[in-house]
């Protein structure tokens, strides 16, 4: 089964990289570099503020969907298995969450339109590709960068798999330029 593709309101990763860190800023989360991502789903944003709904169904229900969200903003929809990973601090389910609440600050309530799935969309267009992109400013945002760390100590530090932590590591080496 090919995944379906949306074109979303182009965005440029710096609006996408301030969406992020405001938010943790307005929650208080920018002083450390974990982002607490079930935390924030299940008690602030769905408990506290009532948000969103977040829905937990088993696995065979999801359609071998890691997560879903609603376009209208209102609900996230979690496979039991990416619920229990998420809530166990396993990298790439972080990861998962963190790109569902990218959906959710991003996409909510905005026209998506549907696009063949063999349609080459520009990633600052592609709905997915915007979506990690905020996961990967949430999870790890250059504000808790140094110098001197290693793949391994980024993925460490922010809870995210060695192969996430070495995409944004070499992004923001490129950033930097040559010493």
């Amino acid at each position: 089964m090919t995944a379906l593709v949306y074109r979303a309101p182009a965005t440029s990763w710096s609006r996408i990289a301030t969406a992020a860190w405001d938010l943790r800023v307005g929650f208080g989360l920018d002083a450390t570099p974990f982002f607490p991502v079930m935390p924030f789903l299940e008690q602030v944003l769905s408990d506290k503020m009532e948000l969103v709904e977040l829905v937990v169904k088993p696995d065979e229900e999801c359609g071998g969907a890691e997560g879903l969200t609603c376009p209208a903003g209102q609900m996230i929809v979690l496979p039991e298995s990416t619920y229990r990973n998420a809530t166990e601090n396993v990298p790439r389910a972080r990861f998962t969450v963190a790109h569902e609440l990218g959906h959710l600050a991003l996409h909510s309530n905005v026209q998506l339109a549907r696009a063949n799935p063999d349609a080459i969309i520009k990633p600052f267009e592609n709905s997915e590709t915007q979506a990690d992109r905020y996961a990967a400013e949430l999870l790890m945002p250059y504000q808790h960068f140094n110098p001197n760390e290693t793949v391994e100590t980024i993925a460490a530090k922010f809870g995210v798999s060695q192969e996430a932590a070495r995409i944004r590591h070499n992004e923001w080496r490129k950033k930097q330029g040559p010493p």
